[in-house]
């Protein structure tokens, strides 16, 4: 197995979908390897690092586990919102004692995973959505979740200006929408073959759903947190 196969690779992929995961998985790993090298600096940076080394190790092996055991390939629809929701809980949790949770702005664990959690699950079912209109293979849930996690990470924060923060958050951050969503992606019933521009309205699509589930995530996570702390 190449270095190419170890992550997120589906020979019914595209050729130039899979050129792009393989291209956000790397700049993933450049990521990861800057915060090792941060933590030199901050400790926390280390931990940060860590999380997402272990991160893309599961939702790797989930997406590999699954493709060769036909037994669970049935159950993916039951376990893809469940998994999603775990491993956001991790990530935030870890990313909070990081110091990094909400990009700094929560003021607790409570805050930080009431506003993230409901986020990620809602993005989730926006993807099954899309996929019920139109069935996806796994890159292009891969590229969906990309761009939800750029809308998250780098549009909504109002980071588009600053190149640094682009280059870590759309490796490290969107990059991580990616494989949380691709890692348990439901697998079509044959090969789909889309043209470029098929996979490109499917992939607007999907953005808009996703986006309207973003807002009313954003409504349910503030309506939780504020009415256990007031």
């Amino acid at each position: 197995m190449t270095f190419k196969e170890r992550f997120f690779f589906d020979e019914d992929n595209p050729d130039w979908i899979q050129k792009t995961v393989f291209i956000i998985i790397i700049w993933y790993i450049i990521d990861v390897i800057i915060f090792f090298l941060l933590g030199f600096m901050n400790i926390l940076n280390t931990l940060a690092a860590s999380n997402l080394v272990f991160l893309l190790l599961i939702t790797s092996f989930l997406f590999k586990f699954v493709r060769q055991n036909e037994q669970f390939q049935g159950k993916i629809k039951y376990l893809y919102l469940p998994t999603i929701f775990i491993l956001a809980i991790i990530e935030e949790t870890i990313v909070y004692y990081s110091g990094g949770g909400l990009q700094g702005a929560a003021v607790s664990l409570w805050h930080d995973l009431a506003l993230s959690i409901p986020v990620f699950l809602m993005i989730g079912i926006g993807i099954l959505i899309t996929n019920r209109i139109k069935p996806m293979n796994s890159g292009e849930i891969f590229l969906l979740g990309l761009i939800c996690g750029i809308i998250m990470e780098i549009i909504l924060p109002g980071h588009f200006f600053n190149i640094i923060l682009i280059f870590l958050f759309v490796g490290a951050g969107a990059g991580f929408y990616s494989i949380l969503y691709t890692a348990l992606a439901p697998i079509p019933d044959m090969v789909l073959e889309h043209t470029k521009v098929q996979t490109l309205t499917i992939l607007l699509i999907g953005t808009i759903i996703c986006l309207i589930c973003m807002v009313i995530a954003g409504i349910i996570g503030t309506t939780l947190y504020n009415s256990t702390t007031t």
